[in-house]
């Protein structure tokens, strides 16, 4: 949990952070603009069980930054420590290593900008997942900012100046993951930030059906359809049918074989070092170069894949950027996924089946008929009146043909 508490001295912090934290239990507590020696903080969060500590330099009653964890939840190491952040390795529940960078930026231009410049640095050499949460006392743009009136200067201006960053391969490690804002106590005037780095609290749908174009590069794709296409049948009944078969068939030919991925490129290594060993042989150069064909079609099958699932159309083909569209499609599945939804009385809800219940109702009294009656109304608008050879052909029973048009129109 991250939070600008505006100063850690008082009483009434320790009150209020440990409402934070019983309710929440997070890992790990970041408390900026402490306004206080680190010391004293460091009191406060072994009293919270937060028995990992460690601080930025003060200026004088100006920023503070610091940071506690708990040992036995994950692990912390310092990377670089500066006045505006903290640059930090954790790894959390004996899992995935990644960077986490706690902000608190100078309302300073000068030193805001020497921040950017070395965070600059950081991105440049940074490899791994990365994310950086905290009060950049800036916003990205004016849709971060709300009120302001000029004529009522009672107005208040609201802005969003604590927030969390992420690049693509924290996205991509940690696809579940999301920063949640959590509700404003009456002690200081920011929101805490809560980082899940998995969402475990909600039951996820099966997944539907679909396409994948991908599967036209296999050949035997198409002697697999061929032998489950029964033309006797109705197509309803093949669709369902062959439903099944391509889920069989995809098990075996890709999601298995996306796996085999790692095991050809430590073979491919291992005869590349055997090579330059100095052990030459017609063998291991003909095995190499079957392994890297095989190794090439896995991954153009994976860039079709993640193409058509980030749903990025208007690129077509080119270069492999398998990372992009794995990012992108990510982005997608995030998106789609509703965590929280507000009610008609305007309160949040969080839980899953209470987000089923409601959405459950809206739906039932949409779509359920009322006890007014409703009548046509006459109006200077009309609509044209249909002949009678254009309401025989959309009376006309559904013909195979016209199934097969449809779907075969269709933009995969």
């Amino acid at each position: 949990m991250v939070w600008n508490c505006r100063g850690a001295a008082s009483n009434g912090f320790v009150c209020v952070c440990k409402q934070y934290v019983t309710t929440w239990n997070p890992a790990m507590l970041v408390i900026m603009e402490t306004r206080c020696h680190p010391d004293r903080v460091k009191k406060y969060f072994i009293q919270l069980r937060y028995h990992g500590f460690l601080a930025s330099n003060n200026e004088g009653f100006a920023g503070g930054i610091c940071v506690g964890w708990k040992k036995d939840c994950m692990q912390v190491h310092v990377e670089i420590t500066n006045f505006q952040f903290l640059h930090l390795q954790v790894q959390y529940d004996k899992s995935l290593n990644w960077c986490f960078t706690s902000i608190y930026a100078s309302p300073n231009e000068e030193s805001m900008r020497r921040m950017w410049n070395e965070l600059g640095n950081i991105a440049r050499q940074m490899a791994g997942a990365w994310m950086l949460v905290g009060d950049f006392n800036d916003i990205m743009s004016v849709n971060e900012k709300r009120g302001g009136c000029q004529l009522i200067l009672a107005d208040r201006i609201l802005e969003r100046l604590d927030k969390g960053l992420c690049n693509e391969r924290w996205r991509i490690d940690l696809p579940h993951g999301y920063v949640k804002v959590l509700p404003r106590l009456d002690f200081s005037d920011h929101h805490p930030l809560l980082i899940f780095s998995t969402d475990g609290s909600h039951a996820r749908a099966a997944k539907h059906f679909r396409f994948e174009s991908a599967w036209l590069l296999d050949d035997s794709y198409n002697e697999m359809l061929i032998t489950n296409w029964d033309n006797d049948q109705e197509i309803w009944q093949n669709m369902r049918h062959v439903e099944k078969s391509i889920n069989d068939w995809k098990f075996t030919n890709f999601d298995q074989v996306r796996l085999f991925k790692k095991e050809l490129v430590a073979r491919i290594g291992g005869i590349q070092r055997r090579l330059q060993m100095g052990m030459r042989s017609c063998g291991l150069a003909k095995l190499e170069v079957r392994l890297q064909n095989e190794l090439h079609d896995i991954l153009k099958k994976e860039e079709l894949m993640w193409i058509q699932r980030s749903r990025a159309r208007w690129i077509r083909d080119g270069d492999r950027n398998t990372k992009y569209y794995h990012t992108k499609a990510v982005t997608q599945r995030r998106k789609n996924n509703i965590l929280m939804i507000r009610g008609a009385d305007g309160q949040w809800l969080e839980d899953a089946d209470q987000i089923r219940i409601m959405v459950n109702n809206f739906y039932k009294d949409l779509f359920t008929l009322n006890q007014f009656s409703s009548s046509w109304q006459v109006t200077k608008i009309t609509f044209p009146r249909l002949s009678k050879d254009l309401l025989e052909i959309l009376n006309a029973s559904i013909v195979n043909k016209e199934v097969k048009r449809a779907i075969f129109n269709m933009n995969p």
